[in-house]
């Protein structure tokens, strides 16, 4: 009869336990349904091309699409996990040579960062990925709503 006790306050014990929400993952299989060449309100006019992902070198670094034309760029990099993503942002940080800052506003959703030098750019992590936007212009605070906008959209097509 103790047993059975046993067994059933266990079994009482791992039903009532809060369920752990499943963590969200972005495939980098699905890395061309964000269609980063489409975006024209960001891109304008001008001839896109491909560029390699900053992040090629980098330990845990899965995969990436990225576009740009002569001003402007995004791309997306997709890590083993979201701890990745975020250790390989931070090893980018420290060793490039503008200076990155982590932003603290609420201009962008979640963890970003974002530098003032040419190029300017924006960061984020949304889930197991990096985002940067780029823009080749010599004044942040006039384009930094386009970088943040852009950054924002990007976000949104991650986390669809």
């Amino acid at each position: 009869m103790k047993h059975v006790f046993f067994f059933i306050a266990l079994f009482a014990l791992i039903s009532c336990q809060e369920k752990i929400p499943e963590k969200s993952f972005f495939s980098a299989e699905k890395l061309d349904e964000l269609k980063l060449d489409d975006f024209p309100e960001f891109y304008g006019t001008g001839e896109l091309s491909n560029y390699a992902s900053p992040f090629n070198n980098f330990y845990g670094y899965v995969d990436g699409i990225g576009y740009e034309n002569s001003e402007k760029g995004i791309f997306v990099s997709v890590f083993e996990s979201k701890d990745k993503a975020v250790e390989c942002m931070e090893s980018r940080i420290r060793t490039v040579a503008c200076i990155i800052e982590i932003g603290t506003s609420d201009a962008v959703e979640g963890t970003w960062w974002f530098t003032d030098c040419i190029p300017n750019g924006v960061f984020v992590n949304k889930w197991n990925t990096i985002i940067e936007v780029r823009y080749y212009h010599n004044n942040f605070k006039e384009i930094e709503d386009v970088l943040y906008n852009t950054a924002n959209e990007i976000a949104e097509r991650v986390d669809k």
